[in-house]
């Protein structure tokens, strides 16, 4: 019998879920955030596929923020099994495509997951992407009213900046100085390692054309300027 409080195959949030249909991720686009992921999504829709990013989760917050915390407290605190194939596809599965947060933050459990899926990269200089994240969501991680918003709105906020916290304690380490730097380069590195150089494409949203995106995943490339 599993001890009292712990997660087991069964109980969790994900086993309830009433989804079953499933798509196969056929592209995971597993560079950090703030990299051009607003570019690459509009880029992938517009070449048909149909990616799962932040606005999707805020967009199902009732059911997704809850599932993402399930998953991020499995990863990082041990609460349950984590999440694998069975459950990704279950969670995601309407979707063919990955991009952005809370995704990136899985890339290992995705690439497990899906070893079929192209891989994206998407570069961005390692200093202007700190004193972006630092002028963004890392300043509005620092909040003081965070944590009596966490606790007074059970339904958006409290989940959203529950999820939030655990990424900033697990993930990005001093969070806004050189460790977070290096949290993000070996981020990096560690895809790298883990991916097929023929199945991985690094990618610059403020340098690349279509030609590049659309060769990779052996599609026309559609008229007209890249998205920016």
């Amino acid at each position: 019998m599993p001890a009292a409080g712990v997660l087991v195959k069964g109980d969790r949030l994900i086993d309830a879920d009433a989804n079953k249909y499933i798509k196969i991720k056929k592209v995971l686009v597993l560079g950090m955030p703030m990299t051009g992921t607003n570019s690459m999504h509009a880029a992938l829709t517009k070449l048909g596929f149909d990616p799962y990013n932040t606005n999707t989760a805020i967009a199902n917050y009732k059911r997704d923020l809850p599932l993402w915390n399930e998953a991020l407290e499995a990863k990082f605190l041990g609460v349950g099994p984590k999440y694998g194939r069975v459950e990704f596809d279950k969670f995601l599965g309407r979707h063919d495509a990955v991009i952005d947060a809370p995704c990136a933050y899985f890339a290992e459990d995705l690439i497990k997951a899906y070893p079929d899926a192209n891989v994206i990269l998407l570069n961005w200089d390692a200093d202007e992407w700190l004193e972006a994240m630092n002028s963004t969501i890392f300043n509005t991680q620092n909040s003081l009213a965070n944590n009596f918003v966490v606790k007074n709105d059970t339904e958006f906020f409290g989940p959203f900046l529950r999820g939030a916290e655990l990424i900033r304690e697990h993930v990005y380490g001093d969070m806004g100085g050189l460790e977070t730097r290096e949290v993000y380069l070996a981020h990096y590195n560690r895809i790298r390692d883990l991916v097929p150089p023929k199945r991985l494409l690094e990618f610059d949203v403020s340098r690349s054309d279509w030609a590049s995106l659309a060769g990779f995943l052996r599609l026309p490339a559609p008229a007209g300027r890249f998205p920016q």
